[in-house]
């Protein structure tokens, strides 16, 4: 009886195993990044200089890039 509870808890894990490595492989590669949208940058700070004010950057506006062009 011990031998067989064995066997099982040994099957259990390799499928526990298994079940684990095939998540990590099916998850999508990515197929986009993001880049510095200095056109929106250019537009707002030309905005602002003529307003007379300072823009103080903390976070660039991003633009996405598919990786598929």
């Amino acid at each position: 009886m011990r031998l067989q509870q064995i066997r099982l808890a040994v099957k259990l894990l390799a499928a526990a195993g298994a079940a684990v490595l095939a998540s990590c492989a099916s998850t999508p590669a990515a197929t986009s990044s993001y880049a510095v949208d200095y056109a929106q940058v250019a537009r707002i700070e030309h905005v602002n200089r003529v307003q007379g004010s300072q823009v103080l950057w903390v976070n660039y506006p991003l633009k996405r890039i598919d990786a598929t062009k």
